[in-house]
Parts: C-alpha cells; structure tokens; sequence
C-alpha cells in the first residue's frame, strides 16, 4: 500500500505541473491572439496608394509652366515601434538598500525566530508544546505576510524580493518547529515527522512558482535533507524511495515550467546522492532499494531530460547537452551503484531488473526520440559492457580471472539480449533517418557495429579465461552474417545524400572483426590483439575501396587499444610457445599483427598521410621488433624468452637487428616520406649505439663479466658479439649517407670503429687465452706484443680504406688506433717487455709510422710540380 500511495503521488506531482504548464501555454496563446487582433484592425485603416498619371493626360495639358502638382494624401502606415528601453543600471544605494538590506532582514528574521525558541527554552517561559506552536505561528505569520506582500505587488504591477524573502524565512521557522517536535520534544513519532517535513518542503518547492527561484532551492534542499533530520530505531529505505522520487519529479516539473536548468540539475545530483547512500548502506533492504532507486531516477532523467519536448531550458544547444548528460550521467552512477551492491553480496532478482533496466531505458529513449539517438544508444552500449564487464564473480570480487561469473547462463542471455537490442535499435534509426548529420550518422552504425563486438568479447574472456570456444567461435561466424546482411542492405539502398556508403564500410569492417575473434576463439591459442589488427586491416582495405572517412579513425582507434594492451603487457601469446625456433607461436602473435597494420598502412596511405595512417605505420613497427626480439630469445634460451639473462651473442644479435630496422626503414621513408619512420629509423640507429657502448662494450663484455668464449678458435661468440654488428654499423653508414644526416652517420662509424677494435682485440686474447678471457687472466709477454702488432694493422688497414675510398672519417679512425698503439708501445711495453721482443716492438713500431708517412707524403698531400717558363 505505501509503494501504491507513494506511486498515486507521484502521478499526482506530475499531473499539477502538467496542469500549470497548460495553463501558461494557454496564456501565451491568448496573448499572441490578442496582437494578432490588434495587427488586423491597423491593417483595416491603411488606405490603398494612389495610381500614377495616365500617360494620355500628360499629353493633353496646355503648354507654359507646369502646375504645381496636387499633394499626395499621406498613409495611414502605423508608426514604427519605439525601442525597448535600456535596462537601468542599478546603483549601489538600491542594491544595498533595496535588495540586501531585504535579504539580511529576512535571514535575520529566521535567526530571530531560532533565538527566541532558545531563549523560551533557558528560561522555562513556555512549556514544550507551546515552543513548538509558537514556532509554528510565527511561521505561518511569515508566509501569510509574504503572500499579503506578493499579491499586493502583482495587482500594482511591482516586483520586489520581499515577499519571496519573508516566505523563505516563515519555511525555515517551520522547518525548525516540526523538527523540534520530533528530535527534541518526541510528540510526534519519525513516520509523522518524515511526512512533515516532506510536505513543507515540497509546499515550499510549489511556492516557488510564484515565489522566484530562491525559494525552489531552498524547497529541494529542505526535501532532499528531510529524511536525514528523522531519527527511527528501524530505518525502512522504501519510504524515502517513494519519498525521494516525488521530490525530484516535482523538480522537474517546476525546472520545465519556468525554464530553471540548474534546479532540474540539482534534482538530478540529489537523487544521484541518495542512491548511492542506499548502495552504501549496511541494512540487507538498502541494495535493493538502490537498484529500484536508479532505476526511477533514470526513467525519471529520461523524461525530463530528453523525452520532454520542452525540457528544463528554452536554450537549443544547452537543451541538447543536458538531453544526454542528464540520463547518461545518471546512467553510469547508477551501473557503479549497481556494481557496489553486488560486490556486496546483493546479487538477485532485483540486481538483473537494475541492469536490465538502465539499458532499456537509455536504449528506449534514445528510440522515442531520433534527435537524440546517436547519443543515448551509444550511452546503452557503453553501460552494458560496463555491466558485463563488472558483472560479480562467485568470489563477489571484480577480478576477471578470478573465478566464472555468477549465473553464467544470465550472464550470456543479457549479453545476447541487450547486444541485439542496442544494435538493432542503433540500425533502425540509421535506416529510418536518411538526411542525419554524417557525425551522427557515424555514431550510430559504430554503436551498431561495436556493441555485439564488445559484448561477445567480454563473454569470451569472462568465461573461458582466452582458451578455444568453438561456441563462440559459431556466435562470432553467425554475428559476421549478420553484418554482411546489413552491409549488403545498405549497399543496396545507396540513396542519394544519405550515409548508405559510410554504414556499408562500418558494417564491412564489422564483418571482418567478427571473423577475426572468430578465428581467435577457436584457436587454441586464442589472441584478441591479433583478431583486433586483422579487424583493422579489414577497416582499412574497406576504406580503399569506399572511401569512408569514419574507418581511419577507427583503425586509429584500434590502434591506440593496442598500444594499450602493449603497454600493460607485452606478452601477448603467453608462456607455452613451442621450442621450434621462428615456426612458433610468437611468429602468429606479434607477425600477424605485424603484417596486418602494414598492410592497412599501405592501404590508408592512398588517401594521404594522417594520424590513422601513423599509427598504423608505427604498431608495424612496433610489432615487427617485437617479434625480432621474442624470436631471439626464444631461438638462444631454449624457447623461453622470458629468462631474465642476456649474453654477448644475445646483444650482437640486437645491435644487427637495430641496425637492420634502421636501414629498411631508411629506405621505406625514401619512398613513403613518412616522419614515422624516419623517427623510427633514427631510434633503431642510437638504439644500436647504446647497445653497443653499454651492452657489448661493458655488461657483457667477456673481459668485464669473466663469462667463457662460446664456440671456435675463429668462429665464436665474439665474431657475433662484435665483428658482425661493426661490419653491419659500417654498412649502414655507407648505404644511408645520402639520407641521413651527419651526426648519424659519424655514431654508426664510431660505433663501427668501436667494435671492431674490441673484436681484434678480444680475439687475440682468446688465442693466448683460451676461452676463458676475463680480467683476472695474466697476459704474457707476447700476448702484449701481439696486441701493439695487432693495433698497428688495424689502423694501417683503416688508413689503406681511407685512401681507396677517399675517406677522411677512415683516416681520422686510423690515426686514432695508431695513436692509441703508440701510446701502448711507449707507456707499457716500455716498462714490461724485456729483451728482443721491446726492441721489435719499437722496430715495428718505428716502420708502420715511417710507412705511414711516406704514404700521406706520397699520396694524401703530394707536392705540387712547378712548370718553369
């Protein structure tokens, strides 16, 4: 009987606000009648304007001088309007001693009817019942002398804050005296009190239309804080549901008719407030009473929001803001309510009737009304995957995995049934409405395209943890038909000026995507990165071939979830790969993703470069190192890439993979011109420079960290550690030197240089040495020798590239080891060589820079020859 009484108030709230809007809009009608009237009888007295002589007649007058001509009856044109006048400036003397002087008097007013309570109370004046009578006089005496004043004022044609500040204060005393007699006095019990409290707040609200708007906020924030000033020893939610609903009803209804936006948004956040003060409480009855809460105030928003043809502002654009802000916002606080109530163990009947309901609601809504379709069904979407996504565990925990959701057939039935529903209705009004804003249009056949996808990918992951799903593999094949079939609706219709061709292409992109997480759930290896790159190469073929804008920027999208999900883990194929070295699964998990977002580079790139186009050049990028980089540690650890260890051969095989992407993206810029890839070749360069100096260099020099020499006496680890990654940084160098710039190409010598002087250097070491090469190992006399020898080849072989190649980088190299086995051979084989082997090491010495010499003398700075006359 209270829900039924509660519900007869609520109609009765509505229907009253209903009554006076037509009663305003009767008035206006009768106001425009009574100008139209008055424009018609102006009209009667205009009298016609004169004709013009007959050209016979002037033929006909006698000739000398003209007559005057005969004056032209004036018109009876009505004057023009005068201008509306200015609206008076008002001055600091009125302000304060017109308006504010009003505003504290009535505050003071209030705090004077408080006071004296206190003081009846200190002294013992009057008894309880007496204080509370008094109170409640004393505001009725406001309000009446309030009325007096407004009335008074309306029939002399005066407005003045008076009396709305007289009634603010009478609602205020009255407030105190009913709340008095409950909190501190106890004669009347907290059901009578609520009910109090609530009636005067809302008599309060319904005052402000007359009073102005300074009365209806004090109502609604009387009436929202009523339930909070009522003490009970077993609080029941289901009144102040009731209780709530009918409060903000009567704000919208009051926002509507006297077009007051912000009351209709602080109704709005009221409601929103108390529903999550119900999902917060600890009774077993508030999630309930949250779930049912939400569910009114959202059919309540939709209402006021958006299925109201006038709305809470006569503003277009504001309206238009308000119209999805206002159900959607309620909307989303209301799914994050529902998520509370389930993680605290409130899952049931009411639970499924919450969820159920926001999506019907929004999707209902945003049916009933085409102007705000493209907006409330992408709102519908957006909470159902919410819902899903958050839907609880059999822990109640939102860990997705953790555990099966709870009731896993509901679970799929209101995926099935709220996809279908939003899409379908999403598909309807893109058909139904041919001449609709292409943005809009756009909106629309997304959320038609990405709702079932988003909800079936969902279910995957929350029931099967990516392992293969033949049923949903069949659920994605027939979801893929079903796109086909509208695409081909579409492609058939084609009118012209309609957006038949940007539906078609996002419902062609929407047939690949479902076949590629329909190849992903059947696959053992189940991957949603792969089924979204293949959804993007499909998005982006379809585009080629259609020229639908609104695809690039959903491969753009597609592309940024990605990179996120890179972000957040790299390890996209798991841990079991297989030990086949390159033929495993890294090769389907990073190289198909790989060449998908190539591909749809190439094909986005017929239409021009632009940020869709980037990303995808960039996730090739990143897709394709990537699977290098897996493909390398799984080829040198076993086929587990995820050890936590790196050798010398290991980093080798970086710095040439580096300097290999820097080359092959050097030479697609040369034809693509595109600043991805230049950027990208740049990084792979100093990526390989870094690995160099930091890597091979130190970390993993076998010198430093003491680690055996893998392999041969020539081929070893040192040859794939250093020899190949030098020759590759000089090879780089000299095939890119006319496209990059300098300071490039003088790293990659340098860092070639750098190499191969640790390569002949550690090589002879392994002779002396054997494979253990480290620090500690004593070297022995010709082991020195042999490294001054060495050195002194290295430049004479340096400075002989230099003079073939006419290169003064090589040169400069040269002397650099020359000088640096000059150095050697005066600081330390001076001081530890002993014998013969300190005397050739000088002879020798002495010979190559002699030799030297004679060349630069011959053949680098050769003499000029004078000819004599």
């Amino acid at each position: 009987m209270d829900m039924f009484a509660g519900l007869l108030t609520l109609i009765g709230v509505v229907a009253f606000f209903l009554a006076m809007d037509a009663r305003a809009r009767l008035g206006r009608m009768e106001r425009n009648l009574r100008v139209l009237q008055a424009e018609v009888q102006a009209l009667r007295f205009q009298s016609p304007a004169p004709a013009a002589p007959e050209p016979e007649a002037e033929a006909a007058s006698p000739p000398g001088p003209s007559p005057e001509p005969a004056p032209t009856p004036p018109h009876s044109e009505p004057p023009p309007a005068p201008p509306s006048p200015a609206r008076p400036t008002r001055s600091l003397e009125e302000a304060i001693g017109a308006r504010w002087a009003v505003y504290v008097g009535g505050l003071a007013l209030a705090l004077g009817g408080l006071l004296l309570v206190r003081y009846a109370i200190e002294q013992g004046l009057f008894g309880p019942a007496a204080r509370v009578l008094l109170g409640l006089l004393f505001s009725a005496a406001l309000i009446g002398a309030g009325e007096f004043l407004r009335r008074r004022e309306k029939s002399a044609g005066e407005t003045t804050p008076t009396p709305a500040v007289l009634t603010a204060a009478g609602t205020t005393a009255g407030f105190g005296a009913i709340y008095a007699a409950h909190a501190l006095y106890g004669f009347i019990s907290p059901a009578l009190a609520f009910v109090a409290l609530g009636a005067a707040a809302l008599a309060t609200l319904f005052a402000a239309v007359w009073h102005g708007p300074a009365i209806a906020g004090l109502g609604l924030a009387g009436a929202l804080a009523a339930p909070l000033l009522v003490e009970s020893a077993e609080p029941n939610p289901w009144p102040v549901l009731v209780y709530v609903g009918v409060v903000t009803a009567a704000s919208y209804g009051l926002a509507r008719l006297r077009q007051w936006t912000w009351l209709a948004i602080s109704g709005a956040v009221g409601a929103a407030l108390w529903g999550l003060a119900f999902a917060f409480g600890r009774l077993p009855d508030f999630p309930q009473a949250a779930e049912l809460h939400f569910i009114a105030q959202t059919a309540l928003a939709c209402w006021a929001f958006a299925l109201d043809r006038a709305g809470p502002t006569a503003d277009p654009r504001r309206r238009l803001i308000l119209a999805h802000a206002g159900p959607l916002g309620l909307a989303l606080i209301a799914a994050f309510a529902l998520a509370i109530c389930a993680n605290r163990g409130a899952f049931d009947g009411f639970w499924l009737l919450g969820a159920s309901g926001l999506v019907a609601l929004l999707a209902l809504s945003g049916a009933a009304r085409p102007w705000l379709a493209p907006g409330l069904l992408a709102g519908a979407g957006a909470v159902l995957a919410y819902l899903l996504a958050l839907w609880p565990t059999e822990t109640l925990s939102f860990d997705l995995y953790e555990a099966p959701p709870l009731l896993p057939e509901r679970f799929q039935i209101f995926a099935g049934l709220g996809a279908v529903a939003v899409a379908g209705l999403a598909g309807h009004a893109l058909w139904r409405r041919i001449d609709i804003p292409r943005r809009a249009a756009t909106i629309l056949a997304a959320t038609a395209a990405l709702t079932p996808l988003a909800a079936l990918s969902i279910v995957y992951l929350r029931l099967t943890w990516m392992a293969a799903s033949p049923p949903l593999g069949l659920v994605a094949l027939g979801l893929a038909f079903a796109f086909l079939a509208a695409a081909r609706i579409f492609s058939n219709r084609d009118a012209p000026g309609s957006n038949d061709r940007l539906a078609l292409g996002l419902m062609a992109a929407a047939t690949l995507a479902a076949l590629a997480l329909g190849l992903t759930f059947t696959l053992d290896r189940g991957m949603l990165t792969v089924a979204l790159s293949l959804s993007a190469l499909g998005a982006a073929y379809v585009e080629s071939r259609l020229g639908v804008p609104a695809l690039r920027q959903a491969v753009a999208a597609l592309g940024l979830v990605i990179a996120a999900r890179l972000a957040w883990d790299p390890r996209i194929v798991g841990d079991e790969l297989g030990t086949t070295p390159i033929f495993n699964w890294l090769l389907f998990g990073y190289g198909a993703p790989a060449l998908s977002f190539g591909l749809a580079a190439h094909f986005l790139g017929r239409g021009g470069p632009d940020r869709a186009t980037r990303i995808a050049e960039a996730l090739a990028v990143l897709f394709s190192a990537l699977l290098v980089f897996f493909q390398i540690r799984h080829a040198l650890h076993g086929g587990d890439p995820f050890v936590d260890d790196a050798g010398l051969v290991e980093n080798g095989l970086y710095t040439v993979s580096a300097l290999g992407f820097s080359l092959v993206l050097a030479r697609l810029d040369l034809a693509r011109t595109s600043p991805v890839l230049n950027f990208c070749s740049l990084a792979f360069g100093v990526l390989s420079a870094l690995l160099a100096a930091l890597a091979l260099a130190l970390w993993t020099n076998p010198y430093v960290d003491q680690r055996p020499v893998i392999g041969g006496r020539w081929v070893n680890s040192l040859l794939l550690g250093y020899a190949l990654p030098g020759a590759c940084a000089a090879l780089v160098a000299n095939l890119c030197r006319a496209t990059r710039p300098l300071w490039f190409l003088r790293m990659l010598r340098l860092v070639a240089l750098l190499l191969i002087f640790l390569y002949v250097t550690l090589e002879t070491r392994r002779l002396f040495q054997g494979l253990w090469i480290g620090w500690n190992q004593t070297a022995s006399a010709t082991e020195q020798y042999a490294y001054s020898a060495v050195w002194l080849a290295l430049g004479v072989a340096l400075l002989a590239y230099g003079l073939l190649r006419h290169s003064l980088e090589a040169r400069v190299a040269s002397a650099a080891v020359i000088v640096l086995a000059v150095l050697k051979v005066f600081v330390f084989d001076l001081a530890h060589l002993v014998g013969a082997q300190r005397a050739f090491s000088f002879i020798g010495l002495g010979a190559v820079l002699i030799g030297i010499g004679l060349v630069y003398q011959k053949l680098v700075f050769r003499p000029r020859k004078t000819h004599e006359n």
